[in-house]
């Protein structure tokens, strides 16, 4: 990992050396600095790699608990809220890596409504953990929110055709 630290900063250092004609080695020095900071210092590929795997789990959670709610199947219910403490960790996990680089680029001011926002998404995961595990274990005769057709805001969404077709979708939206 040091390795690739020290190959991104000659790159970098590569890239802005054909400015210095410009803009004077000073301003190189702290254009990688900043581009360093960023991204080694601070993390952001740790965030990115924590929100690509909060969204693995957490995008489809609710379809996947109402396809299985709709079909009876109580064991893959079951299986699904068993699920959601784990992906708990990984949103407290995206949400420390957050927390961590608005911290070193921002004042603490506003932090709090990101503290709230992460907050909801936790209470809501538990909530859903408990309202699987209530249907799932006999404890509550329904689920009322997946006996409510879903509303389609945008419309049917058309299936793409290609490699990927079996877990694309795409949406035509007109353009203004």
């Amino acid at each position: 990992l040091v390795i690739l630290y020290w190959v991104l900063y000659i790159l970098l250092l590569h890239n802005y050396l054909y400015m210095d004609l410009f803009l004077g080695f000073q301003v190189i020095f702290d254009c990688n600095f900043l581009v360093l900071r960023r991204f080694l210092i601070i993390g952001e590929f740790g965030f990115a790699k924590c929100l690509a795997d909060v969204l693995r789990y957490k995008a489809d959670l609710r379809n996947l608990a109402r396809e299985r709610y709709l079909k009876g199947n109580k064991s893959g219910l079951k299986r699904l809220a068993a699920t959601i403490p784990g992906i708990i960790a990984k949103v407290c996990a995206l949400w420390k890596a957050h927390r961590r680089i608005w911290l070193l680029e921002r004042k603490t001011f506003g932090l709090e409504t990101m503290d709230l926002r992460y907050g909801g998404i936790i209470a809501r995961l538990k909530v859903m953990k408990m309202t699987l595990n209530a249907y799932a274990y006999g404890k509550s005769a329904s689920i009322p929110e997946f006996e409510e057709k879903d509303v389609m805001l945008y419309g049917e969404f058309p299936k793409v055709v290609g490699l990927l077709s079996q877990n694309v979708q795409s949406l035509n939206l007109p353009h203004k």
